[in-house]
C-alpha cells in the first residue's frame, strides 16, 4: 500500500504532494515525483489508492489520471488515464492536460485528492 517511490531503494525528490480530503483513504499523502505520476489502485501504480477493504471501487486499477511535472518548463499538469469513469479537476472533467496549480482538487470517482506544490519556478531541484 502506498507509492512505490516512497518505498523504492532507489531516491527520488519529492516535488509536490497528494493528500485524500473525501473519500476512502481520507487524510493519506502521497509524493510525487518529476515525470509521470499514475494514480489508480493497481500495486504498480506512483499513487496507489488501495486501501484494502476500505478502497473505493469507483477509482480504476490502471491510471485513472496522471499527474506530471515538467522540470524544464516547471509546472505541473493532469491528464487523463486509462479509466472509462472520467476524472475531474476543480469540478469540471478533465479531457486534454490542464495545469495543475496548489490547492487544486483532482476527483477519482468519489475520492478527492488536494495537490499541493513543492517544486515549481521558485525552487527546483
Amino acid at each position: 500500500m502506498g507509492n512505490d517511490n516512497n518505498s523504492s531503494s532507489e531516491h527520488f525528490p519529492v516535488v509536490g504532494w497528494l493528500v485524500v480530503t473525501k473519500g476512502k483513504g481520507l487524510g493519506h499523502d502521497f509524493r510525487l515525483i518529476q515525470g509521470e505520476n499514475r494514480i489508480g489502485r493497481g500495486e504498480d501504480m506512483e499513487v496507489c489508492l488501495d486501501f484494502g477493504l476500505d478502497s473505493d471501487d469507483t477509482v480504476s486499477r490502471d491510471a485513472h489520471a496522471i499527474v506530471v511535472y515538467d522540470s524544464n518548463a516547471h509546472e505541473f499538469f493532469v491528464e487523463r488515464g486509462n479509466s472509462r469513469n472520467l476524472p475531474m479537476l476543480n469540478g469540471s472533467t478533465i479531457r486534454r492536460d490542464q495545469n495543475l496549480s496548489s490547492g487544486d482538487i483532482i476527483r477519482l470517482g468519489d475520492t478527492e485528492l488536494q495537490f499541493v506544490a513543492f517544486c515549481g519556478e521558485n525552487f527546483n531541484w
